[in-house]
């Protein structure tokens, strides 16, 4: 039987996209693959050679991946790790620490690389602050 090469198959245009969504989410949550396959119970060597353009086409690992993105996605805008969470959500209150926080900002992505830790850093110091306040007497009167 003579031999007959394989064709070359192109890769999907949807690699190209899936990659630049987890590169950007492991960029936004400042983590590194490691963490993210580990995260979406999926084998880190598998997500690298997706990265690394070695696969032509969106593997199980990558679909899993991106379902872990997009979940966590929708968790952070439920709010779910805020450590002050009223029953409603109060739009003054996010304009008021909005605007806070765009006072600090400069619009250059390296300020945000500088206060994005500094905000995240607050965040044990209002929890003790909650529980103290929902601790006292007065119940968070004060």
């Amino acid at each position: 039987m003579p031999f007959m090469p394989r064709k070359a198959t192109s890769i999907d245009s949807e690699v190209p996209r899936a990659i630049k969504r987890i590169e950007d989410f492991c960029k936004e949550r400042n983590t590194c693959v490691f963490t993210l396959a580990k995260s979406a119970g999926v084998s880190q060597p598998s997500l690298c050679r997706f990265l690394k353009f070695e696969r032509k086409s969106v593997t199980k690992t990558a679909e899993k991946v991106l379902e872990y993105i997009d979940n966590s996605h929708n968790t952070h805008n439920l709010h779910t790790q805020a450590i002050m969470r009223p029953p409603d959500a109060d739009d003054a209150g996010r304009e008021l620490i909005e605007s806070a926080i765009m006072s600090l900002w400069d619009g250059e992505f390296r300020s945000a690389q500088i206060l994005a830790p500094l905000i995240r850093a607050l965040k044990p110091t209002l929890e003790i602050a909650v529980s103290m306040i929902s601790d006292s007497p007065r119940g968070g009167d004060a």
